[in-house]
């Protein structure tokens, strides 16, 4: 039996690409990071997250979208760090960053 279709457009489908993963724990640590930013009135647009680690430490850099790629810091906004403890999860300590 032969199918005859007419009229049919053929779509152009790009499929989705991927442009970031984040694994467990860090996704926890970006949300407990997230809090303690929020919590000081901050809002995410116009910023890029950065995440650091020591052996015993997340760190959570809020870096403004403007800065110069490898400069730390804003002529305009602040940027805000946010520490988290790896065994406990819990928030060590945040600061605005220079």
């Amino acid at each position: 039996m032969a199918m005859i279709l007419e009229n049919v457009a053929v779509l152009n489908v790009n499929a989705p690409t991927e442009v970031l993963v984040i694994k467990s724990p860090q996704s926890e640590v970006f949300q407990i990071a997230y809090a303690s930013f929020k919590d000081r009135g901050f809002d995410l647009t116009g910023y890029d997250v950065i995440l650091l680690e020591t052996e015993q430490v997340w760190m959570v850099y809020y870096q403004p979208s403007d800065s110069p790629r490898g400069q730390r810091g804003s002529a305009g906004a602040k940027g805000f760090t946010v520490e988290v403890d790896k065994v406990t999860h819990s928030v060590i300590k945040s600061y605005f960053a220079r």
